[in-house]
């Protein structure tokens, strides 16, 4: 049975780019430019977006954002991704789906393994959101927890999440989608007695209204 390692937020930003005083001061960072493997190029202009490098027999060199890549594409990077930043070597799929951006989920193999929506791609081609997901599912990867994780392993990953840099740099909608989903998975434990979806607005970083 494969021994799954304890990572820390420390370890998952020892592959992230190390920004220059410009890039921090833009925020904003810039495009992120990734091999299929994973690795990380370099970074430019003012966009938070994810490019991935093609390379046709020639040698030449192009690059196709992460939610326009094809679905091989997709699958690749996103696994060796799931690897680097968490030790992850199980099974990647993607479905067209508009319910979740990712997940653990059981197969009708009975085996359990890290789904991302093709669907909603286009939340995954962002940098801080990419990683914030990432770190929700790192989470329950190390904690043993996947699909049978139960509210508690949830309201443990979100908070793990929403606590992060990646999350703090997330966009308006990301947090509001992230606070509703939190909500939901976690309004009947008695933690939450009385809670309503506004606080966990609030403790998004947004105001009570989700904005």
């Amino acid at each position: 049975m494969r021994t799954i390692k304890k990572s820390s937020i420390d370890e998952l930003r020892k592959i992230m780019p190390v920004l220059n005083e410009e890039e921090q001061s833009a925020y904003c960072g810039g495009t992120y430019y990734y091999t299929k493997d994973g690795t990380f190029i370099h970074s430019t202009g003012t966009s938070n977006n994810i490019a991935i490098e093609q390379v046709d027999s020639a040698g030449f060199v192009t690059y196709t954002g992460l939610s326009d890549a094809s679905y091989a594409d997709q699958q690749e990077f996103l696994s060796n991704l799931a690897y680097k930043t968490f030790d992850y070597s199980g099974s990647v799929s993607l479905l067209k789906n508009s319910g979740y951006v990712a997940g653990f989920m059981t197969g009708s193999d009975g085996q359990s393994g890290l789904v991302f929506s093709r669907t909603n791609m286009y939340i995954l081609n962002d940098y801080n959101q990419l990683f914030s997901t990432l770190e929700h599912e790192a989470y329950h990867y190390n904690n043993g927890s996947g699909i049978v994780s139960g509210a508690r392993a949830e309201d443990g990953a979100y908070k793990q999440q929403v606590s992060g840099s990646f999350f703090a740099g997330a966009s308006t909608e990301y947090k509001r989608l992230t606070a509703e989903s939190w909500y939901e998975e976690v309004k009947g434990l008695g933690d939450y007695s009385g809670s309503t979806l506004s606080d966990f607005y609030e403790m998004c970083g947004l105001n009570r209204r989700g904005k």
